[in-house]
Parts: structure tokens; C-alpha cells; sequence
């Protein structure tokens, strides 16, 4: 518990903008709606997110080798190759799957204020492809992801009733 609260302390110190909302929205999926309760997790979640990273040893430091290891497979530079995606240890797949649900909640929840309908759509294209290369890892986070994606925007076409032709 001290380190899940030292972890939102520095938490609230770094991100910026709306990335300490989405930090706490991942910790409170994880532990609310899929029931884990892995303090290293809630932690890595708290942290992704972390715009001005500390030094790898700061963090190690601060929170433990396994966090600070956690959080350094989940750099883009380590993402950037979808073929280690499955290879992330479990407890960074379970931050990275929380990720990609709050972030299309996110887009659900604020369509006009965020990108045009092309780029939401390919978002949440983006996000279907690298989940399914976390399947397995656990299934009501997938579950909650599925009932996300449902809500893939469309385009909507608006369309003149039919009229009679009747004469």
C-alpha cells in the first residue's frame, strides 16, 4: 500500500495534463472491475504514463527492481515490436491491456473533443491488433475490452425517409 500511494505522489508530480486521470482510471480498472490485486501491477499502471521518466536507477530506487523492469518493457521503444508483445511478462501485459481499454473509453467518452471519426477508428483498430496479441492474459479484462470495442465509431450515414409512390 505505501508504494502504490508513493507511486501516486510521484505520480502527481510528473504527468502532465490528463495522463494522471488516465494513470488512476488504469489502477482503478485493474483493481475494481478485474478484480487484481497485485500491488507491482497497480503500481506499473500508476507509472506508465510518466512523461519525465526518472533514471531507470532512480526508479529502481524508488520502487524496485521489478517495477522499474516492468515499466521498461513497456517504452515504446520496446513496444515498437509486435512480435515481443507477447513475449512482455504478465504483469506488463495486464498494464498494457488496461492502457488500451481506458484509452477507447476515453474516445467513447469524448469523440468531438479528440480526433476526427478516421483516426478514432484506426485507434481503435490499432488497439484490437495489439490486444489480440495479449489473449490469454487474463479474461475480464478482455471481456472488458471487447464490451469497449463494441463501440468502435462508425461512419453514419443520414439518409431521406422513403417516400410513397403511390399515385
Amino acid at each position: 500500500m505505501k508504494t502504490m500511494l508513493r507511486a501516486l505522489a510521484f505520480a502527481a508530480e510528473t504527468h502532465q495534463g490528463n495522463e494522471l486521470t488516465s494513470a488512476i482510471a488504469m489502477a482503478n480498472l485493474l483493481a475494481n472491475e478485474a478484480g487484481v490485486e497485485d500491488e507491482k501491477v497497480m503500481v506499473c499502471a500508476i507509472l506508465h504514463m510518466t512523461q519525465s521518466a526518472p533514471s531507470s536507477r532512480e526508479m529502481e530506487r524508488l520502487f524496485g527492481q521489478e517495477v522499474r523492469d516492468i515499466l521498461a518493457s513497456l517504452s515504446p521503444g520496446a513496444l515498437a515490436d509486435e512480435e515481443s508483445i507477447p513475449q512482455l511478462p504478465r504483469r506488463a501485459r495486464l498494464v498494457l491491456l488496461a492502457e488500451k481499454i481506458c484509452r477507447l473509453r476515453e474516445l467513447v467518452a469524448n469523440p468531438r473533443k479528440l480526433w476526427p471519426l478516421e483516426q478514432r477508428q484506426a485507434a481503435f483498430d490499432e488497439a484490437r491488433q495489439t490486444t489480440a496479441l495479449l489473449h490469454g492474459v487474463h479474461p475480464q479484462l478482455e471481456r472488458l475490452f471487447d464490451e469497449v470495442h463494441k463501440l468502435r465509431p462508425r461512419l453514419q450515414v443520414e439518409t431521406a425517409p422513403l417516400r410513397s409512390v403511390t399515385g
